[in-house]
C-alpha cells in the first residue's frame, strides 16, 4: 500500500523487502512524502523510521552499498566486508575494494596490489562427504579433504572437485573449482613471515570479479524490458 501511495504522486521507489522501502525523489517532493507516510501510518497503525542516504548503491534488495547524510557506512550482501565470523568470509577483498572504490572513489586496480591483509585474498570451499578435492600441476597431483581453503595465484595447482567412489549419485565425477585457467594455492596453513612476493597473488582475478560487480551495478538502469506476449494477462492492465 505504501509502495502504491508513494509511486501514485511520482516518488520512485527503488527497491523494497518486507520491512522497508527505499525511495529517490527531487527535494520538492519531501513534504508529499512526510504527508503519504502520515497518512499510512494513521490507516495501518504501523510507525516508520526514516533514514537519508547521500549515496544509495545497489545490485539487488539484499546487496547494496548506503552512506547516510553523517557519513556511516552502511553495507550488506557483496558489499557486505568484515563479516562475522560463522559466515563464509571468502573473497573478503571484493567488498572492500568495493567501499573503497565508492566511498573514497579509489579504483580497484590501485586498492587490491596495495593491500597488505592476505586473508582478504582467501577463498573457502565445503563439499558434502560424497566428494573431496584435489590439486593438478604439471609434476604433481595432491589429495585434499572436503575443506579447502585457497587463494588464486601466479602459480600453483589447478583444483578439482572429485566424486568418492562409495557415492551412488548422478553427480559428474570431476568438476573446477574455478571455472577457467586459474591457478590456485591451497593455504589450509601459511608459514609465519611469508611475503605478497612469495604468494604471488593473481590480483587481476580479484580485481576482474570487482569491476563484474561495478559493471553489473552500472549497466542496470539501461537494460530494456522484455515485451509480454499478447496472450499475456499484465497484473496492472
Amino acid at each position: 500500500m505504501l509502495i502504491e501511495m508513494l509511486e501514485l504522486e511520482g516518488i520512485r521507489v527503488i527497491s523494497a523487502n518486507s520491512d522497508g522501502v527505499t525511495t529517490y525523489f527531487k527535494k520538492e517532493k519531501l513534504e508529499k512524502k512526510k504527508e503519504i507516510i502520515k497518512k499510512w501510518q494513521e490507516i495501518t497503525n504501523y510507525e516508520v523510521e526514516t533514514v537519508e542516504f547521500k549515496k544509495f548503491v545497489y545490485s539487488t534488495v539484499n546487496d547494496y552499498l548506503a552512506i547516510k547524510i553523517d557519513g556511516e557506512v552502511k553495507t550488506k550482501g557483496d558489499f557486505e566486508e568484515n563479516v562475522l565470523i560463522h559466515k563464509n568470509k571468502s573473497k573478503n577483498i571484493i567488498p572492500l575494494a568495493l567501499k573503497s572504490y565508492y566511498v573514497d572513489n579509489i579504483l580497484p586496480e590501485t586498492f587490491i596490489p596495495s593491500h597488505k591483509g592476505f586473508f582478504d585474498f582467501c577463498i573457502r570451499q565445503k563439499s558434502s562427504k560424497n566428494f573431496h578435492y584435489e590439486g593438478f600441476s604439471k609434476n604433481n597431483k595432491t589429495v585434499y579433504n572436503k575443506l579447502i581453503r585457497y587463494y588464486i595465484s601466479l602459480n600453483g595447482e589447478k583444483i578439482m572437485k572429485i566424486k568418492n567412489p562409495e557415492c551412488d549419485t548422478n553427480a559428474v565425477q570431476m568438476s573446477q573449482v574455478e571455472a577457467g585457467d586459474y591457478l590456485m594455492t591451497v593455504c589450509n596453513s601459511v608459514k609465519e613471515g611469508i611475503t605478497p612476493q612469495e604468494l604471488q597473488i593473481n590480483y587481476q582475478y580479484y580485481i576482474d570479479k570487482t569491476y563484474k560487480l561495478i559493471n553489473k551495478i552500472k549497466l542496470e538502469g539501461r537494460k530494456t524490458a522484455k515485451k509480454a506476449p499478447v496472450n499475456q494477462i499484465s497484473l496492472f492492465n
